[in-house]
């Protein structure tokens, strides 16, 4: 990408932007399940996917627990 150039051929300047302002404890992660994502070492939507499936299929949460089916199956299996 070429950068902006004044009528003259040298550099445009670039417009200065506003500094971002960052709000402490703005996260949308429910922090259950940062705390339970950190105890199992998994990532928070791997928490999130398996609190879905829990609530919506148990019986195929129960075979991801116990190792009969890969996640990826469960996850993508008819509601």
């Amino acid at each position: 990408m070429r950068q902006p150039r004044n009528e003259d051929g040298t550099m445009a300047e670039k417009p200065q932007r506003a500094p971002q302002v960052h709000i402490a404890g703005g996260s949308s992660v429910r922090p259950s399940r940062k705390a339970k994502a950190k105890l199992a070492g998994v990532g928070v939507g791997t928490v999130g996917n398996m609190d879905s499936l829990m609530s919506k299929r148990p019986d195929l949460a129960e075979k991801v627990k116990s190792g009969t089916m890969k996640p990826t199956h469960a996850l993508t299996a008819p509601t």
